[in-house]
């Protein structure tokens, strides 16, 4: 199994525990082992995103190959972020995936 992180953060219209249970089904399906949740407390946009920071080092530090998340418009808020992340996809062999894009055929981030 790959070991991967799942992240969430609160979003309108969609419960964190339904957010749970969609990325532990996820990873199910598609071989990936949890091996740590990394939970946001804060909704908005004008502040930083401390455990997304945590996230990211730990992924850095080869803790795990991958994140899931829940979809792919919430996952990354600007360009500095997704320069971030498109670094440790080529580099690191990292994969982003989304659970809630699964149906719609952009459940899968790798270069």
């Amino acid at each position: 199994m790959n070991k991967s992180f799942a992240y969430i953060r609160p979003r309108a219209g969609t419960s964190l525990a339904r957010q749970r249970r969609a990325l532990v089904s996820y990873a199910l399906r598609n071989g990936l082992e949890i091996t740590k949740w990394f939970q946001e407390k804060d909704r908005s946009a004008c502040k930083s995103r401390p455990v997304f920071r945590r996230m990211m080092k730990d992924l850095r530090s080869g803790k795990a190959m991958g994140i899931i998340s829940d979809n792919l418009e919430r996952f990354s808020r600007n360009l500095r972020e997704w320069a971030e992340i498109s670094l440790l996809i080529s580099h690191c062999n990292i994969e982003i995936h989304f659970a809630d894009d699964a149906r719609r055929g952009k459940a899968l981030i790798k270069y």
